[in-house]
């Protein structure tokens, strides 16, 4: 495996890191704690130290996902790098409630830490901000002061943003420098913080950017198509069969470039986001044994060639990946 910084922030995180949506139980339909113990304890096994999860994963605001971590992780605290988020409301639907008083996040950071079992988290991060949010400059402003004043409490290490969508990243990039990290979406079908400059600009204030949904929910993996069944409260099935298939027909367009190389087209997408430096972790969730089997291999392979982003980047823009529809979701 190999590690990065993330950014300025003394946090060493493993390239491959564990997107911890899907132990909530909901997100990718139900999941035993009994597997979701199997599958953080092998994934830290075999090198992976950075766990990203959020006190909205899982039912409700019950903190599944949180409370797991802190039992796996409680004696191997120093040994692991622990991301969570708030500020975002439990929701159904494309509608995201959120609230970012200070009284109510210094109530949920003090829940988190107890569901984590421990003292401190290493990165705190705003949940999905609204574009609402972020402009309200008195506000952010006011946000960032109390995150400052936890972490000279010990309570938050580092903190962050994680953002709905890549232009919001720029946005937060521009206006507000004192984040240590951003989390968005890049992934082959999404190459938008290429577009914007915003790896450049990361690079250059020394941001770490979180590359989430490397694999698109699944669907670049090329193991599922849109004729999946999706058990329980799946969040995939708020998408239309239309752009599921687009998704799922996305591998077989790639499939020509690892034609020679010894890897999966899943290790091919996780490569594919490390390869890029500014990027410290990118985050895919595993459900299962062979899961973090097959993504945490991706963190041995030798970043690709500029020669070969390139071309994946000409193959992205002749292609249209978003059935518009639900473009404003993405």
């Amino acid at each position: 495996m190999k590690y990065r910084k993330l950014g300025r922030a003394d946090l060493l995180c493993s390239v491959i890191g564990f997107g911890c949506w899907g132990l909530g139980g909901v997100a990718y339909g139900p999941i035993s704690e009994k597997t979701s113990k199997k599958v953080l304890e092998k994934s830290f096994e075999k090198g992976l130290n950075f766990f990203d999860t959020s006190d909205l994963y899982g039912f409700g605001d019950d903190g599944r996902s949180e409370k797991i971590l802190g039992s796996v992780f409680k004696k191997k605290r120093d040994k692991v790098i622990l991301a969570s988020k708030f500020g975002l409301l439990p929701h159904d639907g494309w509608f995201m409630p959120e609230r970012y008083n200070l009284s109510y996040l210094n109530i949920a950071l003090e829940k988190s830490l107890r569901r984590l079992n421990t003292d401190y988290i290493d990165l705190i991060q705003l949940h999905s901000p609204s574009m609402a949010t972020l402009k309200n400059k008195n506000k952010m402003l006011e946000i960032i002061s109390f995150l400052k004043k936890k972490k000279k409490e010990g309570k938050i290490r580092y903190f962050g943003v994680s953002v709905r969508s890549p232009k919001d990243a720029l946005f937060v990039v521009k206006n507000y420098k004192s984040f240590y990290s951003i989390q968005t979406n890049f992934n082959i079908i999404d190459q938008r913080i290429i577009e914007n400059n915003l790896i450049e600009k990361c690079n250059k204030l020394k941001i770490g950017i979180i590359a989430r949904t490397p694999l698109v929910y699944g669907y670049l993996t090329g193991k599922i198509n849109e004729q999946k069944k999706l058990l329980g409260k799946d969040h995939r099935k708020k998408w239309n069969n239309k752009q599921l298939k687009i998704w799922a027909n996305a591998p077989k367009i790639f499939e020509k470039l690892i034609k020679n190389k010894k890897m999966t087209i899943t290790q091919f997408c996780l490569l594919f986001c490390t390869s890029f430096q500014s990027v410290t972790t990118t985050i895919p969730g595993m459900m299962s044994l062979r899961h973090v089997n097959e993504n945490l291999q991706a963190g041995k392979f030798n970043k690709l060639t500029k020669k070969e982003t390139d071309e994946i980047f000409e193959l992205y823009k002749s292609h249209s990946w978003i059935n518009l529809t639900n473009k404003k979701n993405v």
